[in-house]
């Protein structure tokens, strides 16, 4: 059986080792830009997911690049993508015809050339904002928290989760990179771009604050 998508299993295993819970890359399709999310989860611990496929390696998000919250979500793996045909088609914008099978094939060969083997760096501010927008599945107001001005110790035991960790490296890597070892430590978001501090700041302030708790 051919591997059309056999990407997505380079890009996972660079995810994986990587510590990414979540890529993007950019697509284009019949005139449309789109923003396709890759995501890893683990079998028995995402609530979302009510029937995932036995065969599924990683799930894809297809956002449009004009309205995150117009999106498509799918099951995949290297040989296969779990398409339901009618929401696939409306998604895309395809009419009804008897040729659908040929189309879906095309679209897959289309698909499958624009998948990376690995987790790509420098990714633009858009893609960044759609990456959190799908950390967060749309589903609060999180994702217009984007102004990091804070670190903050958790509570004894509990350790930063996967969410902060992601949103972190995706918004604030430099800074991520600088303090990931301790993850005690959860970062801490604003929507006010006026909160927002620079890595020294945020670090000092930390520092400052944890030697007066302590002495």
């Amino acid at each position: 059986m051919n591997q059309m998508f056999k990407n997505l299993n380079l890009l996972k295993q660079d995810m994986v080792q990587k510590s990414w819970t979540i890529d993007s890359f950019n697509f284009n399709y019949n005139g449309y830009k789109y923003i396709v999310l890759v995501k890893l989860f683990s079998r028995g611990t995402d609530d979302s997911i009510q029937e995932m496929p036995k065969y599924a390696s990683v799930k894809l998000e297809f956002l449009r690049y004009d309205d995150f919250s117009n999106s498509l979500s799918v099951f995949a793996n290297s040989y296969k993508i779990d398409w339901n045909v009618k929401q696939f088609r409306e998604f895309f914008g395809i009419q009804y015809g008897p040729n659908l099978g040929d189309i879906v094939q095309q679209f897959n060969n289309h698909f499958a050339k624009f998948i990376p083997t690995f987790v790509i760096q420098g990714k633009s501010t858009f893609e960044k904002s759609a990456m959190v927008y799908g950390l967060d599945g749309g589903n609060s107001k999180d994702p217009l928290r984007c102004y990091c001005y804070a670190v903050k110790r958790n509570p004894k035991g509990e350790k930063r989760s996967i969410y902060n960790d992601n949103k972190t490296k995706i918004l604030r890597e430099p800074l991520y990179n600088r303090l990931k070892s301790d993850d005690s430590l959860s970062f801490v978001y604003s929507m006010n771009e006026s909160d927002e501090k620079n890595d020294s700041e945020i670090i000092l302030n930390w520092t400052t604050n944890n030697k007066r708790k302590t002495t």
